[in-house]
């Protein structure tokens, strides 16, 4: 039988991964007067850092760890959640720098251009590694919920693993994708700071900023694993949105002041 709450939920959810970002950043281009090449920057930054070189070393990384003793206990799962949210946040920093030096080069580098370059990443972030999989389990939940395993002619093992997975989607509490989609919408606002932090490196020539951003980086997504891992997914959001805040704030102090010019 299928819950239209759950449904309508995972549809909403799905507004708030892939609709925020993409109507943040149109309202955010309009306010500052650009184009659409930032954002897109953006884009193929986190693509690259993010899609072709991150997702795989997780992945061997999460299959590499899956076999071992201290994998099964609570304590190794925090001290390995540490261990991503640090990997995630080395990788995508350097990703970004990378991306700020080498797509601007010959083009000046301003705060406005960091603010949409970090929606375009986070952006792409939310769409493809957030919204797709909502979509993905709202399929799911509407085909699976109506088919019999034996009518396809399944395995025992694949009939057991079929009937599972309907299960779990049977029992998905209404508020968990709403959770989900208030982390994806807070980890934009997380991105967009953090390129205006990295941008610093370039207009301060200091690279101690390349270190502010992945120390927030690092404790917003640690936040968030460990909230998965101790079952306390909404103490993650919260640990997650005051990282969030801190960076945004830290942004918006670095926005250059216009100067008022008083005609003589």
């Amino acid at each position: 039988m299928i819950r239209a709450p759950l449904v309508l939920s995972l549809l909403a959810a799905m507004l708030l991964e892939a609709g925020l970002p993409l109507l943040f950043a149109q309202r955010t281009r309009r306010w500052l007067q650009l184009g659409w090449d930032d954002f897109v920057f953006g884009t193929v930054t986190f693509a690259v850092a993010g899609l072709l070189v991150l997702l795989p070393v997780v992945d061997w990384a999460s299959r590499w760890a899956s076999g071992k003793d201290w994998a099964q206990t609570t304590s190794g799962l925090a001290i390995w959640a540490l261990a991503l949210a640090l990997l995630t946040a080395t990788v995508e920093q350097t990703g970004r720098y990378l991306g700020l030096r080498l797509l601007f080069r010959g083009v000046r580098r301003t705060w406005s251009r960091a603010v949409l370059f970090g929606l375009g990443f986070g952006g792409l972030q939310a769409i493809f590694l957030v919204a797709l999989p909502t979509l993905v389990r709202l399929g799911n939940y509407l085909l699976l919920s109506q088919i019999s395993p034996f009518a396809l002619g399944m395995t025992a093992r694949e009939a057991v693993e079929f009937l599972a997975e309907q299960r779990e989607l049977a029992s998905m509490a209404v508020w968990r994708p709403f959770l989900q989609g208030a982390e994806s919408a807070t980890m934009v606002g997380l991105q967009t700071g953090l390129s205006v932090l990295v941008l610093q490196v370039f207009s301060r020539a200091r690279r101690a900023w390349l270190f502010y951003a992945g120390a927030l980086h690092t404790i917003g997504q640690a936040s968030l694993l460990l909230g998965t891992v101790y079952l306390q997914p909404w103490l993650g959001l919260l640990g997650l949105a005051g990282v969030t805040t801190i960076a945004c704030w830290w942004a918006l102090r670095l926005r250059p002041q216009r100067r008022l010019v008083i005609p003589s």
